[in-house]
Formats: C-alpha cells, sequence, structure tokens
C-alpha cells in the first residue's frame, strides 16, 4: 500500500452490525484462525447489533474498530471468560496489515484493561 490514508480507531457501535459481519467474512477468507461462528449459525445484522450494545455496556468487555475511509479494516476485542479473565482478539484486514495497526489496536486493549476494565 503506497497511499496515504487515515485510520480511526474508535469503540464499535450498533450502526456497525452489518459492516462488522462483512469484515469478519473478509476475514474468514484470509486466515483459517478467524472463526465468527464454529456452529455454522452466524448472527443476523440484528443479533450482531444487539451483541455489540451489551457489549459496550458491560465494563468487562471490549470491541473496538480501526476505520479508514468509514470502512472496517480492523478490530480488537476483550471477551469476558471468567470474572478475572478475558481473552484478547485482534485482526486487521491482510491489506493493511504491517503498517503499525494491530499495533495500535493492542494499545487501546492494554490501556482499556488497565484504565476502564471492570475485570477482577
Amino acid at each position: 500500500m503506497t497511499e496515504a490514508f487515515e485510520v480511526r480507531l474508535r469503540a464499535a457501535v450498533a450502526t456497525d452490525a452489518a459492516a462488522l459481519l462483512q469484515l469478519g467474512a473478509q476475514l474468514q477468507t484470509e486466515s483459517a484462525f478467524v472463526v465468527i461462528d464454529a456452529h455454522n449459525h452466524p448472527p443476523t445484522v440484528a443479533e450482531e447489533a444487539e451483541a455489540i450494545t451489551q457489549l459496550n455496556s458491560s465494563g468487562t468487555n471490549l470491541i473496538v474498530v480501526a476505520t479508514v475511509a468509514e470502512q472496517l479494516v480492523g478490530l480488537v476485542t476483550i471477551t469476558e471468560t471468567d470474572p478475572k479473565r478475558g481473552e484478547l482478539g485482534i485482526v486487521v484486514l491482510s491489506a493493511y496489515q504491517g503498517l503499525g495497526l494491530g499495533t495500535a489496536l493492542l494499545d487501546v486493549a492494554v490501556e482499556w484493561s488497565f484504565f476502564c476494565c471492570m475485570l477482577n
């Protein structure tokens, strides 16, 4: 990628649901390590929007997206696995890898875990 672009990191919102599902589908074609739904029942846009809302209000889960020109190109999640632990996930579209986006997303997750996280 040789052209200049601006990346924006922000909390995911319910209206990102369709774009997040599309991002997930694209990421699954790019990597065998990305599994959106192991039971072959991908969520509907409405279900995804509700999940985003619940995650954002929990205090124990994080979902932040990376955007370029309003297109989702990556995300970081922390998903509560028990009251003391969370699982970290970071994905970036292959066209945007190697540019520091994964590191920037990890930095957001670390900052959130120190200052905002309500996991014990």
